[in-house]
């Protein structure tokens, strides 16, 4: 068994939107992400940089998916401390089995504790996998100290296992948090910059390199390829009617459409909701702006898609001069056209 990725995580979230990560993982920068709803900064104490954004909607669509599907994501780590509470409800649920079979004694920060661990077989999934997972929970609270699952998937002759191992210093679930927690305050010589590169951050991996290419159809059901743009500034813009992000950035997307669409810049919506909510919502939020129907997320895979409102500026060469994730104002994606080859 190999080792992937192993990190140290402070994790924290609430149901209205604000979150915090803060990751330090062996190989890598040390990065924070922090949202208190409307703004997200994301920091590099190495570079004592920061940035700061209107916030982004998680992009999920509520299916499972294939493994690999968005592998770049997130780094592993983030991307498994973020799954850990989330697979502690769904095993419980799905659970075939449940057994309370040994004690483990682990160091949390309230001390040595010595804790049952219960083993969970999941019930198979269409797709061929079976979860396994050892959970170390107090037993007198809703207290965890160890998660640990693996993913077992036959295809055919060959067996692939994915395991995790997620061990908690110190667990809350449903208590109230400081107001604070959630609150950026810029270290000392802190320096705010416009673009801020974060170790595995989604679509960051695309930077510099060509775009990739899809076909898809409009809402109004003409034919469009990525790839028929080349020699052309391009903007593509994720987003989603659901998305409060997305709403305000919007109105500005197809402004720079309405301005810019003769003067050799494509700017193109992509959403991934059925062809007729996209549609309704434009119409109602008066706006015109020509959009890709992804209903079936290629597009959003291709593009590593996990949050938005995300745009792409794409250089007339067909690669990825700059990526933005969460909402940003008409002068930044203005000075992202003009890095690509705009001529006002």
């Amino acid at each position: 068994m190999v080792a992937v990725a192993e990190a140290k995580i402070q994790l924290a979230a609430d149901e209205n939107g604000k979150s915090l990560v803060k990751v330090e993982a062996s190989g890598q920068e040390e990065y924070w992400l922090i949202s208190d709803g409307k703004k997200r900064w994301s920091y590099l104490p190495s570079k004592k940089q920061y940035s700061e954004e209107d916030a982004v909607s998680l992009d999920a669509d509520g299916e499972e998916e294939e493994p690999g599907e968005r592998e770049s994501a997130a780094p592993p780590t983030e991307r498994f401390a973020r799954q850990a509470i989330p697979k502690i409800a769904t095993l419980l649920k799905e659970a075939q089995s449940l057994n309370a079979v040994r004690t483990v004694n682990l160091k949390l920060a309230e001390g040595k504790v010595s804790w049952p661990a219960i083993d969970i077989q999941g019930k198979p999934k269409p797709n061929g996998t079976v979860t396994i997972a050892e959970l170390v929970m107090a037993p007198d609270r809703p207290v965890v100290g160890r998660l640990t699952w693996a993913d077992i998937r036959k295809q055919e002759s060959a067996t692939s296992t994915l395991r995790v191992s997620v061990r908690f210093n110190r667990f809350s679930l449903g208590d109230p948090l400081p107001a604070d927690l959630f609150v950026f305050d810029p270290p000392k010589k802190a320096k705010l910059v416009e673009d801020l590169i974060i170790p595995g951050q989604p679509g960051s991996v695309l930077l510099n390199h060509e775009s990739p290419d899809f076909e898809a159809r409009t809402l109004t059901g003409e034919k469009v390829s990525i790839s028929a743009f080349r020699g052309k500034v391009v903007m593509l813009s994720f987003w989603a009617s659901w998305c409060p992000p997305c709403r305000a950035e919007l109105p500005t997307v197809a402004k720079l459409y309405h301005e810019l669409k003769d003067k050799g810049v494509v700017v193109l919506g992509v959403n991934d909701e059925d062809r007729s909510t996209a549609k309704k919502y434009l119409e109602k939020a008066g706006l015109e702006l020509p959009t890709l129907d992804d209903s079936s997320r290629k597009a959003h895979r291709l593009y590593r898609i996990s949050a938005i409102p995300t745009v792409f500026v794409i250089g007339p060469d067909g690669k990825v001069v700059k990526f933005f994730l969460g909402g940003r104002s008409e002068d930044s994606l203005r000075a992202a056209l003009r890095t690509a080859g705009l001529h006002d």
